[in-house]
């Protein structure tokens, strides 16, 4: 189901926008999302209809989502990406040391 997929991508990102940043910035930067997911909105069935093979648009669509994961990945603040990483061993500790309740 492409739709939910993408419904996914774009909430990810936008969830990821609003906690990457500091509290100042971070209703600009999930505008930013918002503005971005209704651009490609607007462009991609126009993008769609010029390409010759439907392969083709897909496949610029997946080096696009490729390129921005990267960008994402080599962006992502060090700090940000340990604190995430340290919420989710205190989650899993919680939830190991829970008494039979399913996590």
């Amino acid at each position: 189901c492409p739709g939910l997929s993408a419904a996914c991508v774009l909430f990810s990102c936008f969830q990821l926008a609003t906690d990457l940043y500091p509290v100042e910035a971070s209703s600009s930067s999930a505008a930013a999302v918002v503005a971005a997911g209704r651009l490609g909105a607007i462009v991609a069935p126009m993008f769609f209809a010029g390409c010759s093979h439907w392969q083709t648009f897909y496949g610029f669509m997946a080096s696009l989502s490729a390129s921005a994961a990267l960008m994402a990945a080599a962006l992502l603040p060090a700090e940000a990406a340990q604190q995430n990483a340290q919420n989710l061993e205190e989650c899993e500790h919680l939830c190991a040391s829970s008494s039979g309740s399913k996590c």
